[in-house]
C-alpha cells in the first residue's frame, strides 16, 4: 500500500469517498482534482461517483503499472478510528 497513489475503503462494489487517503504523487493529485472538479461542476454526481469515475478513468488510461488505487482494510481502519473517538470522548 505504500506505493499506492490513493487508498479508500471498499463498499462491496465501489470505493467509498468518505474515507480516502491520497498520497502526494502526480496521479494521486490528479484523481483528487478530477474527483473534486466533477463533484463541484455536476449537480447529479456525488463525491463517491466522482471518485470512482476518476479512478476508472486513470486506471483505464494509464493502467496499474502507473496509477495504483487500493482498498483499505475496513475492519482495521474503522477499529482504529472508533478507538480514537472513544478515547477522545472519555478523556474530554
Amino acid at each position: 500500500m505504500l506505493t499506492a497513489d490513493i487508498a479508500a475503503l471498499w463498499d462491496q462494489s465501489a470505493y467509498n469517498a468518505g474515507f480516502v487517503a491520497v498520497w502526494p504523487t502526480l496521479y494521486g493529485r490528479r484523481v483528487y482534482e478530477m474527483m473534486q472538479q466533477k463533484a463541484i461542476t455536476s449537480k447529479k454526481v456525488d463525491d463517491q461517483t466522482a471518485l470512482n469515475g476518476a479512478i476508472s478513468y486513470l486506471d483505464g488510461r494509464y493502467g496499474r503499472k502507473v496509477f495504483i488505487a487500493v482498498a483499505l482494510d475496513a475492519r482495521r481502519c474503522l477499529r482504529r478510528r472508533l478507538l480514537r473517538v472513544l478515547e477522545s470522548s472519555v478523556f474530554s
